[in-house]
């Protein structure tokens, strides 16, 4: 398993330049008349160690032709982005013959996920999985709301900044210490 993942320029997350009407008309332009049709989930992971292989089993709903279409009436956050990715992953291994992405819309505007191969579908899942059942096993280290932030900033860095670092924790701060409403420090787990 890779200590990390690499996705190539663009194929993760692009965030669309258009405004809600843009983005509203490009959803029925892309739904047209069609029902969206839901995709049975039954797969069999093999997750190395005691587990051996782990069973994912559901229905991923709303996609209509290849396109996975998921609204939210609050600002996506990384909660959404990785329910759409998990989501994505089970398609590219469900239906191996298509290429899928997936439209998140939220409240301040949207973003497309690009579905990999179903080998890295496959092996996306089953590092997700692991880290799940480590999380069960273990508390988690790093509060998730900051984290995010911090990784949202930093990906806009150059590499090799100097202070890309410094920018990156400074835009995290206040996810972390909060502002008009309660920072992450606020929940008690943390503290």
């Amino acid at each position: 398993a890779a200590d990390h993942m690499n996705f190539a320029e663009g194929t993760l997350g692009s965030e669309p330049g258009a405004g809600t009407n843009a983005i509203g008309t490009a959803i029925a332009a892309d739904q047209g008349d069609a029902r969206p049709r839901s995709v049975d989930v039954r797969l069999d992971l093999p997750v190395p160690g005691d587990s051996g292989a782990v069973r994912m089993t559901g229905v991923v709903g709303n996609v209509h032709g290849d396109t996975l279409w998921l609204r939210t009436y609050s600002t996506i956050s990384a909660k959404h982005v990785v329910a759409a990715w998990v989501r994505l992953l089970a398609l590219a291994l469900a239906e191996p013959d298509r290429q899928h992405r997936a439209e998140l819309l939220g409240k301040k505007g949207g973003l497309r996920l690009v579905s990999p191969s179903p080998a890295d579908a496959e092996a996306r899942l089953v590092e997700l999985v692991q880290a799940r059942q480590s999380g069960m096993r273990f508390p988690m280290g790093v509060p998730p709301k900051t984290a995010s932030a911090f990784a949202a900033a930093y990906r806009k860095t150059r590499p090799g900044d100097p202070y890309g670092l410094q920018q990156a924790l400074d835009r995290a701060r206040p996810v972390w210490e909060g502002g008009r409403f309660s920072g992450e420090n606020d929940d008690p787990w943390w503290r």
